[in-house]
């Protein structure tokens, strides 16, 4: 069944491109905690926010539900056999960054997480995304001045990270 919760997104700031190990564990964080917010919370509204800083090269996820809340350290955890707020930590953690929660009982809860985008292990972009494909029109020849060199097959691709809202399902992309 569906839920009545009204979900939004935006963007604050001036977007700037991620890497694509960015954007993907930023997804599944928001992911993650929509689904907690509509499965656990049965808020009304659901806020999702991404703040970006391009020149510090931060970019902050907030997801902020006006739902039950909970009192802190008092949750369901990986015993219980519910690993969302401890994935969503170790999503962030990967990235550098730090996640954040704040919630109490009838006030809704806010999850940050925060990153600073730095240079990424070329491994960790292939393992986000598959390769991407050569260019078939490329004929192998140098590139003069005048065209644009195709970039080495072990660049980390970036690409911008944008919001798509349907019904009630957020993407990243």
């Amino acid at each position: 069944t569906g839920h009545r919760a009204r979900i939004t997104a935006r963007a604050v700031g001036e977007p700037f491109d991620l890497p694509n190990f960015v954007t993907g564990n930023l997804l599944l964080i928001v992911q993650e905690a929509i689904f907690n917010a509509l499965r656990h919370g049965d808020p009304d509204t659901v806020d999702v926010v991404v703040s970006f800083d391009a020149p510090h090269a931060t970019v902050e996820l907030s997801v902020h539900d006006d739902g039950a809340g909970f009192t802190l350290g008092h949750q369901l955890g990986p015993a219980e056999g519910h690993f969302g707020l401890q994935g969503m930590r170790e999503r962030a953690e990967r990235l550098g960054g730090r996640l954040t929660i704040e919630s109490r009982p009838d006030g809704g809860t806010t999850v940050r997480c925060h990153v600073r985008c730095r240079d990424y292990d070329p491994d960790m972009e292939h393992d986000a995304h598959p390769p991407v494909a050569p260019n078939p029109f490329h004929s192998g020849m140098k590139p003069s001045s005048s065209t644009a060199a195709t970039p080495p097959s072990d660049t980390i691709h970036r690409r911008p990270i944008r919001l798509l809202l349907v019904d009630d399902h957020l993407s990243l992309i």
